[in-house]
C-alpha cells in the first residue's frame, strides 16, 4: 500500500463542560501521541559526526526543509507556543516548550519534534503535546484495550498474562489524559483556570515491533487495532477523535512477510468500505519510505529505525499532514492517482483526482508536483515535470545508463489555497521506471509465459509472426533428401 496522504473530512466540534462551566471558543489545542519505543524517540541529535542525527541533516540541508529548527546562532528552536508534557519512563517528567531533546531522552527525538512544528504553524491558539509512550510493549497485551477482551480466551501464551498485566499501558495512557483533565495548569504551566480552555484535538498511534514478531499477535493485530481507536474514543469521550497511525514500517519494503501482514493490518483502519465509521476520522501513515539504512544512520538498531532521526522528522511531518487534513473540514480531498510502470524517456501523464467540498473557501487552488529522487546531481537520472504547477502534469524519466532493475520515483501533488499559509493537502503516488519496454513488461508481470513473444523482446508483433512463419517454414519443409 502506498503511503497515503489524502486529506480526510471531519468537523471537530468537541466542547468540554467541567462544574457547569463551558470552554470558549478557541481552547488550547491538545494532541496525544502513544506507542511504543519508537513514539518515545531514538533519533540521534548528534554522534560523532555520524550520517542520520539531526545535526547532520541540518547541517546538511540544501533546500530548507530543516531551517526552522534552528536559530541564527544555530541553536535549536524552543517554542512557547508548543509545549510537550512527556513522563520519560513513567520516572522523570518532563515539560518545556518544543525543542529537540524530547526523546526516549535528552540526546534524541521522536515523531514530537517535527509532528509540533507543523501543529504548532497550523494553529494560532497554544498547543499542548502528551506523550504516553513506554519501550517494548505490545498492542497484544500492554496496550490491550478492554473491547479486545482477554488474551488467554485466544491464544496460548507463556507465561499466562493476568488480567492486571494485560492492557496496563493503556490504563496508565488513559490515566495521564484524565489526570490533564482534572489539573490541566500541570500539564501546561500557562493555563488560567478563570479564562482559559482546551480541546483535545487529535490522536496519534506509533507502535508494532512487539507485535509483529509474533505471528499470534499479527493475526489479532487488526481487530486489536480497531477495538483500541473506539475504546479511546470512549474513555475521552470524544466519539470522532482524530485519529492516525503511523505504520510500524522499520526494513522499509524489504521487510519480512509477517511485519508486512502487521503494517496492513494497520492501514487497514482506513479501509472505509471495511470500517465505514472511521472515514472523515482515521487516516494511516505508510512509513516504509522512511527507512534509512544503517550506512546512511547513526546506527544498526533496525527495530529502531536504526535510530535516524530523519526517519523521525518524517514520520512526525506525516501524522501532522493527516491530522490537519482531518481537522480541516473545508479541504479538497487529494489523491495523486494511481502507481505506474513506465520505462526511460516515456512521458507519463499524471491523473490526479482532486473534489472540492461544495461551500468551502478553498477557492483558488494551487498546485505543485514535486519528485524524489529529482534527478538533480545523478548523472545518470534526469527527471523533467512538464506543468508542475498544474493538476494534469506530466513527467519524463530517462536513464542515462541502464540499471538492471527499476529505479522509483515517488511523485507528491501538493495541493492549497492562494494565500494559505497552513500545510498543503497531499498525496503520493509511485512511478517504477525500468530500463526499457521489455524489462517493464517483465516487472508488470505480463511478460510471463506468453506463448505469442516468439523472439522473447517482451512485444507481441508482427516481427513474432515473421518467426513464427519461419519456425513453419522449417517444421514443415525438407531438409534433405528423401526416398519416394
Amino acid at each position: 500500500m502506498k503511503m497515503k496522504m489524502s486529506l480526510l473530512f471531519a468537523v471537530v466540534a468537541v466542547s468540554f463542560v467541567f462544574g457547569g462551566t463551558v470552554f470558549s471558543a478557541e481552547p488550547l489545542k491538545v494532541f496525544i501521541l502513544a506507542g511504543q519505543s519508537n513514539m518515545q524517540g531514538q533519533g540521534e541529535i548528534t554522534k560523532e559526526g555520524r550520517q542520520g542525527t539531526l545535526e547532520y541533516v541540518v547541517d546538511n540541508d540544501t533546500d530548507g526543509t530543516y531551517a526552522h529548527l534552528v536559530d541564527g546562532d544555530g541553536n535549536w528552536v524552543v517554542r512557547d507556543d508548543v509545549w510537550v508534557y512527556y513522563e520519560r519512563d513513567g520516572s522523570t517528567t518532563i515539560k518545556s516548550g518544543l525543542t529537540a531533546g524530547f526523546g526516549v531522552n535528552s540526546t534524541t527525538i521522536g515523531p514530537e519534534l517535527q509532528f509540533g512544528h507543523v501543529i504548532g504553524d497550523y494553529y494560532d491558539e497554544p498547543v499542548l503535546i502528551i506523550k504516553t509512550a513506554w519501550g517494548g510493549k505490545s498492542l497484544a497485551i500492554d496496550f490491550r484495550s478492554p473491547s479486545s477482551g482477554d488474551i488467554n480466551d485466544e491464544i496460548t501464551y507463556d507465561p499466562l498474562k493476568t488480567a492486571e498485566e494485560q492492557g496496563y499501558y493503556y490504563r496508565e495512557m488513559i490515566a495521564a489524559v484524565n489526570a490533564f483533565k482534572a489539573n490541566p495548569k500541570s500539564y501546561y504551566p500557562a493555563y488560567d483556570a478563570a479564562q482559559d480552555s482546551y480541546e483535545i484535538v487529535g490522536f496519534g498511534w506509533h507502535q508494532g515491533w512487539n507485535d509483529r514478531v509474533k505471528e499470534e499477535f499479527v493475526a489479532q493485530y487488526e481487530r486489536n487495532m480497531k477495538h483500541f481507536i473506539d475504546d479511546v474514543r470512549n474513555d475521552m469521550g470524544i466519539p470522532n477523535l482524530p485519529f492516525v497511525i503511523a505504520a510500524t514500517g522499520m526494513r522499509g519494503w524489504g521487510m519480512t512477510d509477517k511485519a508486512r501482514n502487521l503494517v496492513e493490518a494497520q492501514l487497514a483502519m482506513e479501509d472505509f468500505a471495511k470500517y465505514p465509521e472511521f472515514e472523515g476520522n482515521v487516516a494511516g501513515v505508510d512509513t516504509r519510505d522512511f527507512w534509512r539504512e544503517s550506512e546512511v544512520s547513526p546506527s544498526s538498531q533496525g527495530y529502531h529505525w536504526n535510530r535516524n532521526a530523519e526517519t523521525y522528522f518524517l514520520i512526525g511531518n506525516a501524522m501532522a499532514e493527516e491530522l490537519t487534513g482531518i481537522i480541516d473540514p473545508n479541504a479538497p480531498s487529494v489523491n495523486a492517482g494511481i502507481d505506474m510502470i513506465t520505462w526511460s524517456g516515456q512521458v507519463v501523464v499524471l491523473d490526479p483526482n482532486i473534489v472540492e467540498k461544495t461551500g468551502s473557501d478553498w477557492t483558488n487552488l494551487t498546485y505543485l508536483w514535486t519528485a524524489e529522487p529529482n534527478g538533480i546531481g545523478d548523472p545518470n537520472l534526469d527527471v523533467a515535470i512538464t506543468g508542475a504547477n498544474t493538476e494534469n502534469a506530466s513527467v519524463t524519466v530517462t536513464k542515462a545508463e541502464p540499471t538492471g532493475d527499476a529505479t522509483v520515483v515517488t511523485m507528491t501533488l501538493s495541493v492549497n489555497n492562494a494565500g494559505r499559509l497552513e500545510p498543503p493537502v497531499q498525496d503520493t503516488m509511485t512511478i517504477d521506471v525500468y530500463d526499457d519496454a521489455c524489462t517493464a513488461a517483465i516487472g508488470k508481470g505480463l511478460a510471463a509465459d506468453n506463448p505469442t513473444d516468439f523472439n522473447e523482446n517482451c512485444i507481441t508483433d508482427f516481427g513474432d509472426v515473421a518467426m513464427l512463419a519461419a519456425k513453419w517454414l522449417t517444421d514443415h519443409a525438407l531438409t534433405e533428401p528423401v526416398a519416394k
